[in-house]
């Protein structure tokens, strides 16, 4: 299998020692790990469709992660992380893991996985498409659904390219009809991100209606038994999830942006959230995701995560947990990027991608 040069670099960073001094250098902070979707696909799907598994990582990565992680971190429940951070100190070489997005794979193949290595993390959800996925409907981001469209019903939606820009408006060029599968979705998800927030699924809808419906998740597999790498999970999945050792976490009602809703919006977005994973597994969530890993007005943001029974919030700025972190709101975490290897893993925690920037 042929290496590209930056995995090359990756791995002459390890070999060198220079991961491993960074490492020893941020070894009073905690690093938070932020992964989506898990698979156990073949690896040409996400060669087929890349947009939707542009941040999937497959079981046999995140194991190979998770050993790396056993050998040089210690592995902290949320209550271990909270309490550290209230004390104004971590142990040594502390990490968090995190899964956004509430998705199904994580209760049939993350969560499994995590228990079997006995390792603890925290699932974000989404409660609204959580509901919806309970319930029997297709609880999924249209972002995501966006894609699907597109590569399941590309062809249709570019015949009656006509339709759709009046459906949607200005924001999508005449030249969209000829675009490629992976140019069209990006136009299409600049455009959704123009239109009001209220209006974006009424949007997704009529585009569906176009070009002959939404396809099913399940045609984004994450293994061979049906787990889509698209689909929410629902409250039984939550709650294996728990008796697993996962804890659950806030990440909206319906992922919202939250900087661009009001902020009575916004506040509802993160009371409602919290207040159905209480009335479903019975216990407070105390920490939050935001949507996209972006805050919006961060002081009205503070009183509504507080009241909510939020004890800290996490972005998508990528950084360690300082210790003697003043805001607790507004703390860094490091995204792990779709089909990531473990060198290139050891970077990101090092902190080396920050000093190198």
């Amino acid at each position: 299998m042929r290496v590209n040069a930056r995995e090359l670099g990756f791995r002459l960073l390890g070999h060198l020692g220079v991961v491993a001094a960074a490492r020893w250098r941020r070894r009073e902070a905690a690093v938070v790990l932020t992964y989506h979707a898990v698979t156990d696909m073949d690896p040409s799907f996400a060669r087929r469709y890349p947009l939707v598994y542009r941040n999937a990582v497959t079981s046999d990565q995140l194991q190979l992660h998770i050993a790396y992680l056993k050998r040089h971190y210690q592995l902290l429940t949320a209550e271990e992380f909270l309490d550290s951070l209230r004390r104004a100190r971590f142990p040594t070489n502390a990490a968090l893991l995190t899964f956004d997005d509430g998705l199904q794979c994580h209760a049939r193949l993350a969560g499994p996985l995590l228990a079997s290595e006995g390792v603890p993390g925290v699932a974000f959800l989404p409660t609204g498409m959580i509901d919806e996925a309970t319930d029997g409907r297709v609880g999924w981001q249209w972002t995501e659904a966006l894609a699907a469209l597109v590569y399941v019903r590309g062809t249709a939606l570019r015949q009656q390219w006509t339709a759709a820009r009046a459906c949607i408006g200005p924001w999508l060029p005449d030249a969209g009809r000829a675009m490629a599968d992976d140019p069209l979705i990006h136009c299409l998800w600049g455009a959704f991100w123009r239109l009001p927030p209220a209006r974006r699924l009424g949007g997704l809808r009529e585009l569906a209606a176009i070009a002959g419906g939404l396809p099913h998740p399940g045609l984004f597999p994450a293994d061979r038994h049906g787990t889509s790498v698209l689909a929410a999970m629902s409250w039984p999945d939550a709650q294996a999830l728990v008796a697993e050792g996962v804890e659950l976490g806030g990440h909206t009602v319906y992922h919202s942006l939250l900087s661009e809703l009001l902020p009575e919006e916004a506040e509802r977005e993160i009371l409602e959230c919290a207040e159905r994973i209480r009335q479903v597994c019975t216990r407070s969530a105390e920490i939050f995701s935001y949507p996209y890993g972006t805050e919006g007005d961060a002081a009205a943001l503070d009183g509504a995560l507080r009241r909510a029974g939020f004890r800290v919030a996490l972005t998508q700025r990528y950084g360690v947990v300082s210790a003697a972190e003043s805001r607790p709101y507004l703390l860094p975490r490091i995204d792990v990027p779709g089909d990531c290897s473990r060198p290139r893993l050891a970077y990101y925690l090092s902190g080396l991608r920050e000093l190198t920037a």
